[in-house]
């Protein structure tokens, strides 16, 4: 998956390769949700089947943060504090009821499940392709999980060191069984 709309991605981690995964790790507020918003809606407006499990978020919000991302331009376009709290004017509105057009007709599938557990990341990943091929008639190809440490297990006597590993080889297993590219934050 090349992203020609993310100008510098391809430099930074070179072209996203089917069966491997990309970790974005970093502090709490550093911004890896918004980056992770920002890829999955380059990757969707170029046609590539994208899904984002949200462990961590709401729908509602990360469409909001994610139409911010597709609007803004450079210094004259709404922030996403703007679009969230709909202080928009008319020019601004419009903007981003084009970019609501657009993304709504872009390959781009967002999942909030109550849990998901390691052991069945593979059956949500077919479910998502399966509703992606109906949908929109493209296969899944780049999936991000937020927050892959939320991600349980069936078996709860596991430490959290345990669980966090249990989920990061169902992360890698994943993505080479589904033939995907999984970014886990």
């Amino acid at each position: 998956i090349d992203l020609q709309g993310f100008l510098d991605w391809g430099e930074v981690v070179g072209k996203m390769q089917l069966q491997q995964v990309t970790i974005g790790a970093g502090r709490p507020g550093m911004g890896k949700t918004a980056l992770a918003l920002h890829v999955a809606a380059c990757a969707a407006l170029e046609g590539h089947g994208t899904g984002f499990i949200l462990l961590e978020s709401d729908k509602v919000s990360m469409v909001q943060r994610a139409l911010s991302g597709v609007v803004y331009t450079g210094p004259d376009s709404p922030t996403a504090n703007k679009v969230i709290n709909w202080e928009l004017n008319v020019r601004e509105k419009h903007a981003l009821d084009i970019a609501r057009k657009r993304i709504d007709q872009a390959p781009l599938i967002m999942s909030d499940p109550a849990t998901l557990y390691a052991e069945n990341l593979q059956a949500h990943i077919r479910r998502l392709n399966n509703q992606m091929m109906r949908k929109y008639g493209v296969p899944l190809k780049l999936l991000i999980i937020d927050y892959r440490q939320l991600m349980g297990s069936t078996n709860r006597y596991l430490s959290k060191t345990e669980r966090v590993g249990l989920a990061s080889a169902a992360v890698k297993t994943a993505a080479k069984e589904c033939n995907i590219h999984i970014i886990a934050l």
